[in-house]
């Protein structure tokens, strides 16, 4: 292509990719089907100074193509985009919006989209899988690994990623956008400053972005194409250029697809000095395969660069469980939970429309009461709140939400079949005893949730001390009180409970002379009490 032979429209597609959406020359040449030869004689040309596009003034970032032959299609990345930019249109003109402050509201659009791209682009996982995890990852992931490592843009966009998400996720979970919102909300709170800490840690970046932060760091202005790449050429480096080797990315079903003996002569010719024997006892000293492929880094001269770096520990994955299968990595029980919430909530989400219902509570509970038996042999006596478990497990949920979302399960797995009680009274004790020091709702909750067991379990003298002791424990909140009395009265989880209105307000108003904190759920109880026994 010579200069003369570009066009308007050329070149103000060139300028919009460039400067809107942040690509470099690579990245445009390949959704362009240019030479990057041509993409940088567009740039330079005369019709692309004068060529007009909106502006946008969003951080840069450094984008890959999806794998070809792995599900990835550029027209549905397309699509989601599109829609993910449609529901960010509504966003904008709602409270959880407004709540935003204005720099987190000017990063908004940049972050959301980002996020669409990314977890479809790396993980596979659309808006309404947004809950789940691909086999190499999700939001956690996506969060504290790939936006720190593609995206350059100062501490306020990363600080904003956080709260950005939150309100968006919030949004789309009251429209009936994506499935688990509350799970979804819990879990970008819980790494919130994770993320700003990831992104300010030089190990952290990729390739492109250490060279475009050391660009950015010696003056250089990163929308001037040929400065920088005369600062590229003085580094003798090319960071735009994707890394010599495979093309696209690993899959877990293409290295299975692998003999044992196969996957072992690969890590070799990587550099990882594997000895069978000594993997069988790496196992039992780490969590999980990610931590075993980490270690292999520390220890070995690893070569794996580019989409070769994913074998790594997808291999560590899959040897793990063909090697040293009685050993339950955290990987397994990742997917173990993410079992048990496809069968509470998978179905239901998309029966729900349907006015179906098909929440499989005991397939789940079972499988989650098996995960916490494994889970228990990790606790030590020195984690005394879950938060402090948290380094034990890393996977899609977080310890705090997981073991929560299984309390509220247990019960209602129990209406089914009221064994289930009997084990959430012994998970909820359990809880309390490993992590004494956990948060007081946390705390507070797992205690009326073991009352209300014992009471569904027609232990009423047993259901009546525990809610003594929680009152006595907890004497400000009104929750104790408001449980408690619902035993008699609203609820009754047992047809042996007899019906006592006097007893139930006897205990709401007890909860009034105990200068609470929000008496006005309270009153809001005594006032249903009186509809219902009107009704009566």
């Amino acid at each position: 292509m010579e200069k003369d032979e570009v066009t308007e429209e050329l070149a103000a597609e060139v300028k919009r990719y460039r400067e809107n959406e942040g690509l470099d020359v690579r990245s445009i040449s390949e959704i362009m089907e240019i030479s990057m030869q041509d993409v940088t004689k567009i740039i330079n040309s005369d019709v692309y100074k004068g060529a007009e596009v909106e502006p946008a003034d969003q951080p840069k970032v450094t984008v890959e193509k999806g794998p070809p032959g792995s599900g990835f299609s550029e027209e549905r990345l397309e699509e989601i985009l599109d829609q993910v930019y449609e529901w960010g249109v509504e966003f904008s003109e709602t409270e959880y919006f407004e709540k935003l402050t204005d720099e987190q509201k000017r990063h908004s659009e940049f972050i959301i989209q980002s996020f669409a791209q990314f977890m479809y682009s790396y993980y596979g996982l659309e808006p309404t899988e947004w809950h789940r995890k691909g086999p190499e990852g999700g939001l956690e992931k996506c969060c504290t690994w790939v936006f720190p490592k593609k995206i350059t843009a100062g501490e306020s966009c990363f600080e904003s990623i956080a709260p950005v998400l939150e309100a968006f996720f919030s949004f789309a979970g009251d429209r009936g956008l994506v499935k688990n919102p509350q799970s979804l909300v819990r879990r970008i709170r819980d790494i919130d400053e994770e993320i700003a800490e990831k992104a300010s840690d030089p190990r952290n970046w990729g390739l492109a972005k250490s060279m475009m932060m050391a660009a950015k760091d010696a003056g250089v202005d990163l929308e001037d194409e040929q400065e920088l790449n005369d600062f590229l050429k003085s580094r003798g480096a090319r960071p735009l250029e994707r890394p010599e080797g495979r093309d696209k990315r690993w899959s877990e079903e293409e290295v299975r697809d692998l003999s044992t003996e196969q996957i072992v002569q690969k890590l070799q010719d990587f550099g990882v000095d594997f000895g069978e024997e000594q993997f069988l006892e790496d196992v039992h000293d780490f969590h999980s395969a990610s931590e075993l492929a980490d270690h292999w880094r520390e220890v070995y001269p690893v070569t794996a660069t580019g989409f070769d770096e994913d074998f790594i520990w997808l291999a560590a994955t899959v040897l793990w469980e063909r090697l040293a299968p009685d050993v339950v990595s955290s990987e397994q029980l990742d997917d173990m939970m993410q079992k048990g919430y496809d069968l509470l909530y998978g179905p239901f989400m998309e029966r729900k429309r349907a006015g179906l219902r098909d929440r499989k509570q005991i397939e789940a509970c079972n499988l989650w009461l098996e995960v916490w038996e494994h889970l228990k042999e990790r606790f030590t006596p020195n984690m005394e709140s879950i938060r402090d478990a948290e380094q034990v497990f890393s996977g899609t949920q977080t310890l705090q939400n997981w073991c929560q979302d299984m309390e509220m399960e247990l019960g209602n797995a129990g209406l089914e079949d009221p064994s289930f009680y009997e084990d959430r009274v012994s998970y909820c004790r359990e809880f309390c005893n490993l992590f004494p020091e956990s948060g007081d709702q946390i705390l507070l909750n797992m205690k009326i949730a073991e009352a209300e067991s014992l009471f569904a379990l027609g232990e009423l003298e047993q259901g009546e001390d525990t809610f003594k002791n929680i009152i006595e424990e907890y004497p400000k909140d009104p929750w104790g009180y408001i449980r408690w009395g619902d035993m008699y009265c609203i609820i009754r989880p047992n047809d042996e409970i007899p019906l006592d209105y006097e007893k139930a307000e006897e205990i709401y108003r007890m909860a009034m002379t105990r200068n609470i904190e929000d008496d006005d759920v309270v009153l809001e109880r005594l006032k249903k009490l009186e509809r219902e026994k009107g009704e009566r």
